[in-house]
């Protein structure tokens, strides 16, 4: 009778553990769920982003919420028969992640200076059927502004573990847990279990209850949610999904299908993240060094074409000779057809011009980006080097760079300048409003700081100067503004 009595215990357990595993998951989802909807993050992808290693094809299937939670349903049971109910491995809870997904594409290089790429024209019949959402309309006209559909664009870590893997993401699964926990002794005592028998039902119907309870307050009790405590974990968990990633805009759906053309900023912004990128160093302590990140360079089909034949004909030439996808120094002059300007067309095919990622790159919609109020730009060291500090119209040469090749802004993006046939890089360090450290400068009014020269450059540029548009070296406020009112930036 001992042992019977004690069995009926361990499955009482069980079943308790299920019911309080598919609630903190519930949660969980619903707390993703409103972070994404706060800023428009589409799911577009197969919904497998639980692990990177899950998908490596493009996918143009949707992933409702329905199904994530119906999905952390299942494995919270699954979890429960497997673990006891005070020791619960939290990623045994989903068996998917609640992260809306993307498409998967192959990348490749195109001219631009700014953070417009191309896209097959799949995905603009996809976007405009309507068969997702009639927000994701390219131009902005279905989300109810004037700015373009913008993208998060990111290098899937393939040694993603699941959701959740990141610190904050998974605290904040605890501390739904110990909510949960104490919601239900506050309600049946410390022997909660004694009451999951099979003929009391009340326990059931008070969990379901306080899940509809939670429902409620998630839907109409928004200004009580600590959300910021919720879009810090949501980052977090993409600084562990991402080996890098950033923000663009499309400037033209022309690409071939399965491909995704990168300028070389955002090349550069996925391949060299800094420290103030979204997934810069600090973050990415003890995790893979982007610096392995695999590369290659986009072949022209012409050339490769006279490679192969001229291989068959026994040619001796060197590889160097035939470019055939050779790497090469970017301050160098390159072959005829990168020297006519009548081919760098953004948009336009740039072959062999820079490095790309060789790793399939996720292509995630976002149709609510905030509008910027404020940016502070940090000039790299090359800039200081170049004069940076003693230009005499500041504004013009930000409101050129800004204005006409600018749709988004990101930490850690790298904003090229001319002025007269010198270039001055500007590193994005930071962006207001911050949430989730992008923000669109289409259509608004965009006050700009000039960052402080960092490490060693701060001892060179004498922090006192201050030149006639009364920029200083030590981060004094740049009162100029730059409006953008073009659709495609």
């Amino acid at each position: 009778a001992t042992s019977r009595a004690q069995a009926e215990r361990r499955l009482r357990e069980k079943k308790l553990a299920g019911e309080r595993n598919k609630k903190v998951a519930d949660r969980v989802v619903r707390c993703v769920r409103g972070v994404e909807r706060s800023y428009g993050v589409a799911n577009v992808g197969d919904g497998a982003t639980g692990s990177a290693a899950s998908s490596q094809s493009p996918a143009l299937g949707a992933s409702s919420t329905s199904a994530a939670l119906a999905s952390a349903t299942a494995a919270g049971n699954t979890a429960a028969s497997n673990t006891s109910a005070m020791e619960v491995n939290i990623q045994s809870i989903f068996t998917q992640s609640p992260i809306s997904s993307g498409w998967k594409l192959s990348a490749t290089s195109i001219h631009g200076e700014g953070d417009k790429i191309a896209l097959p024209p799949s995905i603009l019949e996809t976007l405009t059927s309507g068969s997702l959402s009639s927000d994701l309309d390219p131009w902005g006209g279905g989300n109810g502004s004037r700015r373009p559909l913008a993208f998060r664009i990111g290098i899937l870590n393939p040694n993603y573990e699941g959701f959740p893997s990141s610190k904050k993401m998974k605290s904040l699964v605890d501390k739904f847990r110990e909510e949960v926990i104490e919601s239900e002794a506050s309600v049946f005592g410390s022997n909660i279990a004694d009451h999951m028998d099979s003929e009391n039902q009340s326990m059931r119907r008070q969990l379901q209850s306080d899940e509809n309870m939670d429902e409620a307050s998630d839907n109409d009790n928004d200004d009580e949610i600590d959300r910021n405590t919720y879009t810090q974990a949501y980052l977090d968990e993409l600084s562990h999904l991402y080996l890098s990633y950033t923000h663009a805009t499309v400037v033209e759906f022309t690409q071939e299908e399965g491909c995704v053309g990168l300028p070389e900023p955002i090349a550069k912004s996925l391949l060299q993240p800094n420290k103030h990128s979204l997934v810069g160093p600090e973050q990415r302590q003890g995790m893979e060094d982007t610096s392995d990140i695999p590369t290659k360079l986009t072949v022209d089909p012409a050339l490769n074409s006279t490679s192969k034949q001229s291989n068959q004909e026994g040619d001796e030439r060197s590889p160097d000779d035939l470019d055939g996808g050779i790497a090469m120094d970017i301050d160098t002059p390159h072959h005829d057809i990168e020297s006519d300007n009548t081919d760098k067309t953004p948009g336009h095919p740039a072959y062999g011009a820079f490095p790309i990622p060789a790793s399939l790159i996720a292509i995630t919609p976002l149709t609510s980006l905030p509008a910027g109020k404020s940016c502070t730009l940090t000039p790299t060291p090359s800039s200081i080097k170049n004069g940076f500090y003693s230009l005499q119209n500041v504004k013009l040469v930000l409101e050129q760079s800004l204005v006409r090749t600018r749709a988004t802004l990101s930490k850690g993006d790298v904003v090229r300048t001319w002025r007269r046939g010198v270039c001055f890089d500007l590193i994005v360090s930071q962006v207001c409003p911050d949430g989730l450290g992008v923000v669109s400068c289409v259509d608004t009014d965009l006050s700009v700081d000039i960052g402080a020269p960092e490490g060693d450059e701060q001892s060179r540029v004498n922090g006192n100067e201050m030149n006639s548009n009364g920029i200083n070296s030590g981060g004094k406020k740049e009162q100029n503004e730059s409006k953008s009112n073009h659709p495609m930036g």
